[in-house]
């Protein structure tokens, strides 16, 4: 291994280390705090379930997001931002945003939280304005093999959930058709471009 690859080496361990154990440790927010916060689902009988089905105008989401609406790292125009170790830094991940966005809007359909509905369309607007023609909610930092900008398939179906939800609470079509153009490429297969694997 030359000193190079060592050095690399060296730093990558000690921002994972600095992730995922001592910023937990420590209560400072990271990329593990985020991912790590506890997700307890809204339906734990058949009367949530039916509750469920029968919420207006805009059922609940089946993971109670709403402690992702704590985390307080944001963007400069109130968007989420994950802090990235060094080289990557502070980004916007479309799907951390989107879990934070439906936390917003339970807070909003479920608590009636003050302006929880405003921080949700907040969101709704910011990721409908930025949809790619293709329908891709993308990320904008290399991740990996993943070089930007590049998309993801749980993105995309949790992005669409966060825009019929707009949709519901609006009536405004321009979510409607964001929620269906970011589904459009799931019976596509992943080689053409799509999302859809057969195993």
């Amino acid at each position: 291994m030359s000193n190079v690859t060592q050095v690399m080496f060296l730093r990558r361990a000690a921002n994972l280390a600095g992730n995922y154990v001592l910023a937990p440790l420590l209560g400072r927010s990271s990329t593990s705090t985020y991912w790590y916060l506890p997700d307890p689902t809204n339906l734990r009988s058949e009367e949530d379930l039916a509750r469920y089905h029968n919420f207006s105008p805009s059922p609940f989401y089946v993971i109670d997001y709403r402690t992702r609406t704590t985390y307080e790292f944001t963007s400069p125009d109130g968007i989420l931002r994950l802090p990235y170790p060094n080289p990557i830094g502070p980004q916007i991940n479309p799907e951390a945003a989107f879990q934070c966005a439906l936390g917003w809007h339970d807070r909003y359909v479920l608590d009636g939280s003050d302006g929880a509905r405003e921080r949700f369309f907040l969101y709704a607007d910011y990721f409908a304005e930025r949809q790619t023609p293709t329908g891709d909610f993308n990320y904008l930092f290399d991740w990996f093999e993943s070089t930007a900008p590049w998309h993801s398939a749980l993105a995309q179906s949790r992005g669409a959930s966060m825009m019929l939800r707009a949709f519901l609470l609006s009536g405004d079509d321009r979510y409607v058709r964001a929620a269906l153009l970011a589904l459009d490429r799931f019976d596509v297969d992943c080689s053409a471009g799509g999302y859809q694997a057969i195993f």
